[in-house]
């Protein structure tokens, strides 16, 4: 080694596009890229471990040769992909000939690697969390129903790791304890029972995930938090960490401006080559257990969009609003993209809660919105709306003959109706549970309209909305 206790991830932040895998570009990818991606790796044993549910092959890839046995997997839900791209870069690095060199071949040496890159693929190709019998993989580790499921467990016991990273996705608001800052990263020790007992496997678990913590504490400062660490005895973090192995938790969250999450792939990257390296170093049973415990809680303080100090009229009385709003993805055609149904989470005092689009509007009113006259006899019309001067005069609604021939959402960023739109949709439009479609305005003139959860500056012309939706 350089000197001990090199620390590689210092370096591979500034070397991670030489080993990042260019078959995956964003969060959406086929089954198929990832079956081709598997058979690059020469110099590693590549295996079908077995096949899911519908069909499709499970691969394990070993490299490695060292006496510290690792067992990594991925996407046990299936619309949770991050990790897999990261372990893709991860065995690019491991499998590359340059001026790292020196680090992989002592992680090679200490380490034998065991890797499960795509767990569900069934669930995979829908961009669905569940199997293909919509069973959660990750609460079937004791019925073991799900061939999937049978096909982690047999290898891990015939595997028999001394360490696991069991690898997921969570959703882009949590934040990292009480502030504003997304969770980039969660990590945990899983409990092994309801006591939350110590063991010196879940206390090296928990080593590892304060070394991963301090090491991209220096590039993603306040953007780590800790998991809750409840025991789940149906899962497989806390029956692998009850079998002996110490499993890690890692949970990809947000990061602004990040949708695809690329950047947090990155940072997946990095945890993954540091954890190994420290291993291979034996440099994790020298952290004190006590900056685990400093890491802050996984907590749920953050909106897609929160739109503040509002003003809002009922029965001649103003009153004073805060609207959280967030905006959920709906899989689109053939699950290679998606669009964005919205929703009102909460409204009133949200002076606690945080918005990663998050505005301040005081002295605007919200109202709503108003339906575009004229009736188009096809949806296809909408391509020549000049939609800047309908927003200007606060038409967020049109009405189409062949609306009610369409599924909920719609390319244009307008809000599509049938002729007989039911008026009772503008009169709610301001209630917990629908979609978040209304006009601000200042002065009796139309500023910004909202439209599916996008909020558009009418004045401005800025803005963005993915998509309308269709109202029946």
């Amino acid at each position: 080694m350089k000197a001990q206790y090199y620390e590689p991830a210092y370096d591979l932040y500034y070397q991670y596009d030489n080993y990042r895998d260019s078959s995956f570009t964003g969060r959406r990818f086929s089954y198929h890229t990832v079956a081709k991606s598997v058979t690059k790796y020469h110099n590693a044993a590549v295996d079908t471990l077995g096949t899911s549910i519908d069909g499709k092959n499970i691969y394990g890839i070993k490299l490695g040769s060292g006496p510290l046995k690792v067992f990594m997997w991925s996407q046990m839900h299936g619309d949770e992909p991050t990790a897999t791209m990261a372990l893709f870069d991860l065995l690019n690095f491991l499998t590359a000939n340059d001026n790292m060199n020196e680090t992989r071949s002592h992680i090679l040496n200490s380490i034998t690697l065991f890797i499960i890159p795509l767990l569900n693929p069934d669930g995979m190709e829908k961009y669905k969390r569940r199997s293909a019998v919509d069973i959660d993989i990750n609460r079937d580790a004791l019925r073991l129903v799900n061939p999937e499921s049978q096909i982690l467990m047999n290898n891990f016991k015939a595997f028999a790791p001394d360490v696991s990273f069991n690898l997921h996705d969570q959703l882009p608001r949590y934040t990292v304890g009480i502030t504003h800052r997304s969770a980039l990263l969660a990590l945990l020790a899983p409990a092994f029972n309801y006591e939350k007992e110590l063991s010196p496997n879940r206390t090296r678990a928990m080593q590892v995930c304060a070394h991963i913590s301090n090491v991209l504490s220096a590039y993603i400062p306040g953007h780590i938090a800790r998991y809750t660490d409840e025991f789940e005895p149906r899962a497989f973090g806390d029956n692998l960490q009850k079998l002996g192995s110490s499993t890690v938790l890692i949970e990809s969250g947000g990061w602004k401006n990040d949708p695809e999450k690329q950047y947090i792939r990155k940072m997946n990257f990095l945890a993954y080559v540091s954890a190994l390296s420290a291993l291979a170093d034996d440099r994790i049973s020298k952290i004190p257990l006590n900056y685990y415990d400093q890491i802050p809680y996984n907590e749920k303080y953050l909106y897609d969009v929160l739109l503040r100090e509002l003003t809002i009229t009922r029965n001649d009385k103003d009153y004073l609003i805060d609207v959280g709003i967030n905006l959920n993805e709906i899989p689109a055609a053939g699950h290679t993209g998606f669009r964005v149904a919205s929703t009102v989470e909460d409204a009133g005092d949200l002076s606690t809660f945080y918005g990663n689009r998050d505005h301040i509007l005081t002295g605007y009113r919200i109202e709503p919105g108003k339906v575009y006259p004229k009736t188009f006899e096809s949806i296809d019309q909408l391509g020549n709306i000049d939609f800047d001067s309908l927003y200007g005069k606060g038409y967020i609604y049109v009405m189409a003959n062949d609306a009610g021939s369409f599924g909920r959402q719609n390319d244009y960023p307008i809000i599509v109706t049938v002729p007989d739109f039911d008026k009772k949709e503008r009169k709610n439009y301001l209630t917990i549970g629908n979609a978040a479609n209304f006009i601000i305005t200042k002065d009796g003139k139309t500023r910004f309209v909202v439209i599916n959860g996008f909020l558009y500056d009418t004045e401005l012309k800025a803005g963005y909305i993915k998509n309308g939706l269709i109202i029946r």
